[in-house]
């Protein structure tokens, strides 16, 4: 049975699923990625000093003991707008646990509770989370995100 709660950077980092979790999630957002620099590691400093000022939080998604998901929800005023919004900064589950659909819909309550006027997702082009967005009927696409790299070798034109 899934479960899914607030937790802390902390708690999911340190969590012994994490690692094979975060691969994972890593090799999914790199096939996504084509032409962007593949992920290096992640900065759980600057996730400590956001989840210290209370700019993000951090949901997991479990079976029992075991982590199958995570979260990071980044809740600021929307500076075009002036109204508070909700950012899915990061979201991962293993495939056929259900996971994912529990998390989004924990993310959208608790970004309700917390005054959001919307919650925005950024998903790879053409992952799991893409495909599932694209079939939703309660969410609709607002921006297209494009990259170009602008150090190293690859920076284009």
């Amino acid at each position: 049975m899934v479960t899914v709660e607030l937790s802390t950077v902390e708690a999911v980092a340190s969590h012994l699923d994490f690692p094979a979790l975060a691969l994972a999630y890593e090799q999914e957002a790199d096939s996504a990625r084509v032409g962007m620099d593949k992920v290096r590691g992640v900065n759980f400093n600057a996730y400590l000093h956001l989840e210290a000022a209370g700019l993000i939080h951090v949901v997991a998604a479990h079976d029992g003991d075991r982590l199958i998901g995570f979260a990071v929800l980044l809740l600021s005023e929307h500076l075009h707008f002036s109204r508070m919004v909700a950012t899915v900064e990061a979201i991962f589950a293993l495939p056929e646990t259900g996971a994912g659909a529990e998390l989004m819909r924990f993310l959208e309550g608790f970004a309700r509770q917390q005054g959001a006027a919307g919650l925005f997702i950024s998903a790879p082009t053409g992952g799991r989370l893409d495909r599932v967005m694209r079939r939703s009927r309660s969410y609709s696409q607002t921006n297209a995100v494009f990259y170009k790299p602008l150090q190293g070798e690859d920076h284009g034109n």
